[in-house]
């Protein structure tokens, strides 16, 4: 029994070292923006205001604020996720 434990933790210890280092990160060939802000626009337009909006035949203020963020757009500084 002590010779079949010592065989399982051998085998493992070899498939370890074989898969291990096949764990690193692949170093990529193209080098990723940098920008030195994100701006994330996180909206729930599901309220008695955007309603409102809605039915009134004017745009819902989640959609106006999405409009508006798509104006300025994104720079090489400043990336704008909404």
């Amino acid at each position: 029994m002590v010779k079949k434990s010592r065989v399982f933790w051998i085998v493992l210890l070899i498939l370890g070292i074989f898969l291990i280092p096949g764990c690193g990160k692949r170093k990529s060939t193209e080098p990723e923006p940098s920008h030195t802000w994100t701006i994330l626009g996180y909206f729930n337009g599901n309220n008695e205001q955007d309603k409102k909006a809605v039915n009134g035949d004017t745009l819902s203020y989640v959609i106006q604020d999405a409009l508006e963020m798509e104006q300025v757009g994104s720079t090489q500084n400043v990336r704008i996720i909404v």
